[in-house]
């Protein structure tokens, strides 16, 4: 069995995208729940900052317990 799930956008792909590859879009996705800490100051993913690999982004339970850390 396969559902398949449409839902028009008023954005095209690339304008998604663009919010939704960044610390803050994540964040927005995943409230209240879970909150990343964001060491690139908004920068998306395609950005010098996430190449670099020496920032820690740190995963929160309700923003504020500290689960996991990722290297980015």
């Amino acid at each position: 069995m396969q559902l398949t799930f449409e839902l028009p956008l008023r954005a095209n792909r690339s304008e998604v995208w663009a919010a939704m590859s960044t610390v803050g879009g994540v964040n927005r996705e995943l409230a209240p729940f879970v909150r990343m800490t964001d060491p690139t100051h908004g920068a998306p993913s395609s950005a010098e900052p996430w190449r670099l690999g020496a920032a820690v982004s740190w995963q929160l339970v309700v923003g504020v317990i500290p689960v996991d850390r990722d290297r980015v």
